[in-house]
């Protein structure tokens, strides 16, 4: 075996060119303004071209925060009792004053409901019983053996 390179061929491609490398300008030093009174290129304001211009932004007075005050606890509703669906309160008071005539519920929270005397004659309300309530307004009132028996309270 020998160690010897096959001969080139004839028929070589040429190699391609490799373009010329154009050596960067150097940078020019900046010219100092000629010393006198005659005005020159320095002398001139720079302004900023339109699409540059940094917009002016107006202050605008910063108003106070309003906070909403937190809405008072929502009174407590009548109790529903079922297997007929109404709303009843057991009697602690009668209350007679300026105002009229008001049942005081037993429950806490819950408003006086006030009757007219047309309502107080009729049913006679007595603490302990039951009062039922329609809208807001006495329907009738109950014995509390009788409506306990009858009655049981809404559960949702």
């Amino acid at each position: 075996m020998s160690d010897e390179l096959p001969a080139a061929s004839a028929a070589t491609e040429p190699a391609p060119e490799v373009p010329a490398v154009t050596p960067a300008p150097e940078p020019v030093a900046p010219v100092a303004p000629p010393d006198g009174d005659q005005p020159s290129a320095f002398d001139e304001p720079v302004s900023t071209p339109p699409s540059e211009a940094v917009p002016v932004i107006e202050e605008k007075p910063v108003e106070p925060e309003v906070v909403p005050e937190p809405e008072p606890p929502a009174a407590p509703q009548i109790p529903r009792y079922t297997p007929a669906p109404v709303e009843a309160v057991k009697i602690a008071t009668i209350s007679v004053g300026d105002g009229g005539i008001s049942i005081i519920p037993a429950e806490d929270g819950i408003a006086p409901i006030p009757v007219d005397v047309g309502f107080q004659r009729a049913h006679n309300p007595q603490p302990g019983q039951y009062c039922v309530v329609k809208d807001g307004k006495p329907v009738c009132t109950i014995s509390a053996v009788e409506f306990e028996a009858n009655f049981v309270p809404y559960k949702s």
